[in-house]
């Protein structure tokens, strides 16, 4: 693990160089709500949560005045018939939040097991001139099932796709790639 950090800590200097130069960039990591609080039974997850939450806060200390930003996404699980899904929140501190498109889920997949796992917030390299933004995530339901040997075994057959080129108004989940298990 000491190795993985050392090497995670250069990082910074060589994905953010161009962005330096230009004194202008965005960077948005995504996290979970396990890297501000423990779950039990959970604890590589969130040591890895807590991890990138440090890193964040330190490498976004580090570029303040550089004119490139870094800014992180903490979702959390809450449970309701649509938890699985996308919702969006905003802070100004890191410690209180607000609820955007009144409570309810931003994004909602209708593919496969109709959950929304592990999302992945990324963004198209364009030479700064707007962009496309993509969210990728797998399709598993926890919620629905109620049963994680199942969902280890025959669960998340899917990744469930969405794009938008502001971050306010995103498309259907356009399609969704089939994943194959020998």
């Amino acid at each position: 693990m000491v190795a993985e950090v050392r090497l995670i800590g250069h990082a910074p200097y060589r994905l953010e160089a161009g962005m330096i130069e230009r004194k202008h960039g965005r960077i948005v990591n995504m996290a979970s709500s396990a890297g501000l609080r423990g779950y039990p039974y959970a604890a590589a997850y969130v040591a890895s949560k807590h991890a990138l939450v440090g890193y964040s806060r330190c490498v976004a200390a580090e570029l303040a005045k550089t004119g490139v930003t870094l800014n992180l996404v903490c979702p959390h699980y809450v449970e309701s018939p649509m938890t699985e899904q996308i919702y969006f929140v905003i802070s100004r501190d890191g410690r209180t939040w607000t609820s955007l498109n009144e409570g309810q889920p931003v994004l909602v997949s209708k593919l496969g097991e109709k959950g929304v796992r592990d999302p992945f917030l990324l963004r198209a390299h364009d030479g700064g001139k707007g962009g496309k933004f993509v969210i990728i995530a797998t399709d598993l339901s926890i919620n629905l099932n109620r049963d994680w040997g199942r969902a280890v075994t025959k669960g998340s057959k899917s990744i469930v796709v969405w794009e938008s080129t502001d971050l306010v108004k995103w498309s259907e989940p356009g399609f969704e790639i089939p994943l194959s298990f020998a």
